[in-house]
């Protein structure tokens, strides 16, 4: 939980909103609909994300890159 936490504080506000609905597994197209945003920033933030949660569970050891 200290993960999701950590990389939801460092989203901006369109980040959070983008994330919140993907993870209530909202459809991606009502999603850019009713946000006002393409599919290459809507993939972006969804990236961004993902990479955030993948760095945050390495600096805290859940997970290790190479042994």
């Amino acid at each position: 939980m200290r993960v999701v936490r950590g990389v939801y504080d460092k989203l901006d506000d369109l980040e959070k909103r983008v994330i919140r609905r993907k993870y209530s597994n909202e459809d991606y197209k009502t999603t850019m609909t009713e946000l006002n945003i393409d599919t290459n920033t809507y993939y972006h933030i969804v990236n961004r994300a993902r990479i955030l949660s993948k760095m945050a569970a390495c600096q805290l050891g859940l997970i290790k890159v190479i042994e």
